[in-house]
């Protein structure tokens, strides 16, 4: 078979990159207006104040990474595998599992409220809305998910920008008209999700996908099995981002940490961009792995990883290309972050092949293998990281680089033991 690149490259005949241009639209239209936020609530809020917004930030990654054991995305397995049924049963196991580990992190806070309060740098009380935040977005996310895999981009779209406007809208009505400082930004954040999760709650029952049938030992048992061996999965990309700045605020300064961190910034362009295509080609390829050629369906994931292998890697191009003309300009204070940039950029491209093999091994619930993969490299980055970022911050750089290959690497090896597309 040949390939017909005006057709493989033509907007018209390939709607999962139409669904991927316009994921990555609301990714960029939600990221933009946080980031319009912070910018224009800069002056009505002191710098400490900055602070604890981060720490609660924080927090909420910490109680993300194990709110419903990591459970939330397995429906999207299910979906394509079992009947209607049983993707109700997974739904209601995964709303029971995330009860559970709410009720469990409660009773740890109340229990352990001092100790935590030392550790995190935040109140009990901020700490307690942090945790209902995260059992909102249980809700929220499993309406966004159903929205993703059953393809209604519609309504994906305006649900994720009605959280951002209300976001958006709240923070500023609390923080500059009520004078709640930092905390107003809080607030905001609680009530949007809670708004949000109304919503969700009524969307969920009145479509039937909230419905008596219970949750039962299998469907917990798999719902575990995926989902616990994520959490060191889905902590490593975090504890190594998070790790760098500690070293580089340790070996060098708190300057070199904001030159690290916008070049960072500027490369995460490039893994949102993958994040938004993956929400449309995870469905993509679930659905297809459950069809019944194979042979055609190979050729057609061939393809597909081809085309948006090259999509990525000409928004790498692009990306490096423009922070070396753009960065002086706008950021002449940040120039030498410039250098930075090409290492960091080569490492999110890797993670963007990533994300196309890895759902291979989510849809065959090969999650522990995962684990080992990702959580072992991250190991490595973490002893690379200490050993060489005391001697120059471009190590740091391009051991992040390296270590994403090694990952993407070792995913796709991995994947082909259970499905070959080459």
């Amino acid at each position: 078979m040949q390939f017909h690149l005006k057709k493989i490259l033509s907007l018209q005949h390939n709607k999962t990159l139409q669904k991927g241009v316009m994921f990555s639209f609301f990714s960029f239209l939600n990221a933009g207006i946080n980031f319009v936020l912070l910018i224009l609530i800069a002056g009505f809020i002191s710098p400490e104040g900055y602070g604890h917004i981060n720490l609660f930030t924080t927090t909420i990654q910490i109680f993300t990474l194990v709110i419903c054991f990591n459970t939330n995305g397995f429906e999207s397995i299910v979906y394509f595998k079992k009947d209607a049924t049983e993707f109700r049963r997974t739904i209601n196991t995964i709303l029971s599992l995330g009860i559970g580990c709410f009720l469990l992190l409660s009773i740890l806070l109340l229990l352990l409220s001092e100790t935590f309060e030392k550790l995190i740098g935040l109140d009990f009380y901020f700490m307690w809305i942090a945790l209902w935040i995260c059992l909102f977005s249980i809700i929220t996310q499993l309406n966004l998910n159903i929205f993703r895999i059953e393809e209604k981009i519609q309504k994906y779209g305006f649900y994720a920008v009605t959280l951002a406007v209300l976001n958006f809208a709240l923070t500023f009505l609390l923080v500059i008209t009520f004078k709640q400082d930092w905390k107003g930004r809080i607030y905001a954040q609680v009530i949007a999700y809670f708004l949000l999760f109304l919503f969700s709650i009524v969307f969920l029952i009145k479509n039937k996908y909230i419905t008596l049938v219970k949750p039962n030992c299998e469907s917990i048992k798999e719902a575990l099995g995926f989902g616990l061996p994520l959490i060191p999965h889905s902590a490593s990309s975090w504890l190594r981002q998070g790790l760098d700045r500690y070293f580089i605020n340790v070996f060098h300064n708190t300057t070199q940490v904001g030159l690290f961190s916008l070049s960072m910034n500027f490369a995460n362009i490039i893994l949102m961009v993958g994040d938004a295509f993956n929400q449309t080609n995870s469905v993509y390829i679930y659905k297809n792995l459950s069809a019944e050629n194979q042979d055609e369906v190979k050729y057609k994931l061939k393809k597909q990883t081809l085309l948006l292998s090259g999509l990525f890697l000409l928004i790498t191009i692009l990306i490096i290309s423009c922070s070396y003309f753009l960065i002086p300009i706008i950021f002449p204070k940040y120039e030498r972050a410039v250098v930075y940039v090409p290492f960091l950029c080569l490492s999110m491209f890797f993670k963007c092949i990533y994300f196309q093999f890895c759902n291979y091994l989510f849809y065959y619930k090969k999650t522990l293998g995962l684990m080992y993969i990702t959580f072992s490299c991250s190991l490595l980055h973490t002893i690379l990281s200490f050993c060489l970022t005391r001697y120059s911050i471009l190590y740091t750089t391009i051991i992040s680089a390296i270590i994403d290959l090694l990952i993407t690497t070792g995913v796709f090896f991995y994947s082909r033991r259970f499905y070959k597309i080459w």
